[in-house]
């Protein structure tokens, strides 16, 4: 945080620059306007070589200029008094308003008096408009003038454009006034140009910081510029272009999270109160299923775990990527107070706190939810009682508990090794993963998910392994307790349910996924997580426009309107985890390295 004494210094540095500023607009009021002393004089030489055309068909038209006008006839008249000037009279016959002596912005007096402005000049309108015969322009009333003491500046400055015209007319009618002449400056405008010309040439090839996707889209054959590019001889000019290129595209892929390592850090960190709240934050949008919330509060975290110092301000937040405005006030109010209201208040409210129970019963959702409380249901116990429930939800209540409870690290390896053992009386060469959060390293996980591959195998094999022969022997054992949900496709299948240790008393929920052995790398990469590194991973590959997914990665995918598949497209690489990365161009994370 800065110190006392830097806050007041720069306070001290703010009062200063005001009462400068006050000062300079003040001395430039008693000061002899350059612009002004030209224009009296193009009215003097004005007057003096020509008069006013006499008007041959006795017609009032508009004057177009201030030379066409009485005034031009005496020009200094309307500048001898400096505190006030005869200003001519509305066409309704009512005086003008009196012209206002400038004040200073800042609402401290001004010592010194602004110069009156001149008449203004009045500008043609087209034949379309109706405009007043004597030439004159009826003004708003004096509160009503907002554009009184301002400068605009038309071009061209003429009216010779209806639609500029018009606008002019209603500058003038809300206090502006129009100088039809305008002095020319006295240095020469093409050595600016010049300038200029020279400057954009020299920056020619550097990129925009803002440039879209599409414009930065690189092709899986770029990789980064090398030593000997950069070396080459002024003539090669097509090669230190395409340098520049490739530099450029790395620029953009850096970008990416799956491009920076992530681990999840330490829980003493500079910021772990700041990390945990949000991350509770996060948690309470993730029962609602507010997905964009979700993914910012979890940007945001990411960021501040990467951070070695403390932040404590807004303006140290915003400085930091993935951040935004209400996250930055939300991690300053977290930083001064060690608490945030809004998760408070979310914590405090007993409606809210119903829903979030509801919302974590397994097999119901926010829709789901919100019904039962709508229907004035309050525990667990009524809905087990008078609600209507489906099998999995009835499950869901009956172990409300032991489902929202974070599985220890060793818990998960004894359920794995048990589902191993089984497997490997049926057949050896069969392979069991942890995956999730798990193999990510993390100390507990929600739930188990166990990847079973075989070597050169399908999906028919391994559907008909898994859930012809696996399931009822660990079903019988009692280590399979429940089958929550399964399904089935022709390349893969996943089998949803619930186990128990032997001696135990805990459910665990359980993920069995069917693998291809072609589909190991894509599938370890989809179930290893997590969900910030897997978008980053996707979006990369779609600007490279390839698609990758949990069966692998796919180049010349061909999509219709609203995303609609027209083609598979050809498989670049599905069965290993690191050619996928390598094709990518995204240095090798290993699992613990992907906590975005």
């Amino acid at each position: 945080m800065m110190s006392v004494n830097g806050a007041e210094k720069k306070l001290q540095e703010k009062r200063a620059f005001y009462a400068n500023l006050d000062g300079a607009l003040a001395d430039s009021d008693d000061e002899p306007d350059p612009g002004r002393t030209a224009s009296i004089n193009v009215l003097r030489n004005a007057s003096k070589k020509k008069s006013s055309p006499p008007n041959k068909q006795g017609s009032n038209g508009l004057p177009r200029s201030a030379s066409d006008t009485n005034l031009a006839k005496d020009p200094l008249r309307r500048f001898d008094d400096q505190a006030q000037v005869e200003r001519p009279k509305t066409s309704s016959g009512r005086a003008p308003p009196q012209l206002i002596k400038s004040a200073t912005s800042t609402g401290v007096p001004s010592k010194a008096t602004a110069v009156s402005a001149p008449v203004t000049a009045i500008p043609k309108m087209p034949k379309s408009m109706k405009r007043k015969r004597d030439g004159t322009i009826e003004l708003v009333p004096e509160a009503q003038q907002i554009f009184k003491g301002m400068h605009f500046y038309f071009f061209p400055n003429d009216d010779k454009n209806p639609a500029r015209a018009m606008r002019m007319m209603k500058a003038i009618e809300f206090g502006a006034t129009w100088d039809p002449q305008e002095a020319a400056p006295d240095f020469d405008s093409t050595a600016e140009f010049d300038a200029a010309v020279r400057q954009a040439k020299d920056l020619q090839y550097v990129p925009l910081d803002d440039e879209g996707e599409d414009a930065s889209r690189p092709t899986s054959s770029e990789g980064p510029t090398t030593d000997d590019e950069e070396q080459r001889e002024p003539g090669f000019t097509l090669l230190k272009k395409t340098s520049k290129r490739r530099a450029k595209y790395q620029t953009f892929q850096d970008k990416f999270q799956c491009m920076q390592k992530h681990t999840a850090g330490t829980s003493n960190g500079p910021n772990a109160t700041t990390i945990t709240i949000l991350q509770q934050m996060a948690d309470y949008y993730g029962q609602t299923g507010d997905e964009w919330r979700i993914r910012a509060y979890r940007k945001a975290i990411a960021t501040l775990r990467n951070h070695p110092t403390k932040v404590s301000t807004r303006e140290e937040a915003l400085a930091l990527p993935q951040i935004g405005e209400r996250l930055a006030c939300k991690i300053e109010e977290i930083a001064t107070t060690n608490r945030l209201r809004r998760l408070d208040n979310a914590k405090a409210e007993p409606t809210d706190q119903i829903l979030q129970t509801f919302m974590q019963v397994y097999g119901a959702g926010l829709a789901k939810a919100s019904e039962w409380v709508a229907q004035g249901y309050k525990t667990l116990d009524e809905l087990l009682e008078k609600a209507s429930l489906s099998e999995n939800q009835k499950i869901g209540i009956t172990h409300y508990e032991d489902f929202n409870s974070r599985i220890p690290r060793a818990e998960v390896e004894q359920h794995g090794a048990v589902v191993r053992q089984a497997l490997h009386k049926i057949d050896p060469a069969f392979e069991v993963i942890a995956g999730g959060s798990y193999r990510r390293g993390a100390a507990t996980s929600g739930d188990i998910d166990c990847l079973i591959t075989r070597p050169d195998t399908g999906s028919a094999h391994l559907r008909a392994v898994i859930l012809e022969q696996l399931v009822p022997t660990l079903a019988a054992t009692g280590f399979l307790v429940a089958a929550l949900a399964a399904s089935g496709k022709d390349d893969g299948s996943k089998w949803h349910g619930a186990s128990c240790l032997l001696g135990r008393k805990s459910w665990r929920r359980i993920d069995l996924l069917l693998v291809p052995s072609d589909e190991l790398g894509a599938a370890l990469i989809y179930f290893t997580g997590n969900d910030i590194f897997n978008r980053s991973m996707r979006l990369l590959a779609s600007t490279k426009e390839m698609r990758l997914n949990q069966r692998g990665l796919y180049k010349e995918c061909l999509r219709g309107y609203g995303r609609e598949k027209l083609s598979e497209g050809t498989l670049v690489e599905g069965k290993d985890e690191k050619r996928i990365f390598e094709v990518l161009g995204v240095p090798w994370r290993v699992p613990e390295h992907r906590i975005c």
